[in-house]
């Protein structure tokens, strides 16, 4: 599969989030012309939404990224390369996310409450996408984000496998997949961490 390429410029980078933003922004305003009758379905979604998304985003990351290739292949690249900016083309991401997320939660749920569930799922996403790209940015993270930090390095560290949710370990927990996080002493970057 050498016609795919997961690595990106800057401008591809930010334009993949600056679409799911938008996404999100239209659907926020779709969302506050719903009928009354629809806030308790729609507000129930976006719930489910978001945790959809942080199930989703475990179980893509350990049966997938760290699966099968080539998608462990890919993924093996931003564990060598933590800094390179590497993800999924927003078309494909999208089109993935579209077709067999929201179609048949439209089918299923009615026009309201899948576009709730969307939103639930882009906020979901737009959320560990920063947190991602934060944690691998070089100097010491802010204070509310040193336990994610820690958890992620220890990801990066390769000897064990676990924690692979980014924005929640709740999945690692129920799942059995937490591990120890790193020390506090250990505050060298995830970007300037050797290879794993």
């Amino acid at each position: 599969m050498r016609y795919y390429s997961q690595e990106t410029g800057r401008g591809w980078y930010w334009l993949d989030l600056a679409s799911y933003l938008l996404l999100s922004l239209a659907l926020a305003g779709l969302l506050l012309q719903a009928p009354v009758s629809q806030q308790l379905p729609i507000w129930l979604a976006i719930g489910a939404g978001l945790i959809a998304w942080s199930l989703l985003e475990y179980l893509l990351h350990r049966y997938l990224l760290h699966g099968p290739p080539p998608f462990l292949d890919w993924h093996q690249a931003h564990h060598r390369r933590p800094r390179a900016l590497l993800g999924t083309p927003t078309a494909i991401s999208l089109s993935l996310i579209l077709l067999l997320l929201f179609l048949p939660a439209w089918l299923l749920l009615g026009r309201w409450p899948a576009s709730g569930l969307l939103f639930g799922i882009v906020l979901g996403y737009l959320n560990y996408s920063w947190l991602h790209q934060r944690l691998h940015q070089p100097g010491r993270p802010p204070a509310w984000l040193r336990r994610n930090y820690q958890n992620h390095g220890r990801h990066h560290q390769g000897r064990e496998a676990g924690f692979y949710g980014v924005s929640s370990v709740f999945w690692d927990w129920v799942f059995g997949t937490r591990l120890t996080p790193l020390p506090s002493a250990q505050s060298q970057t995830l970007a300037d961490r050797p290879p794993a």
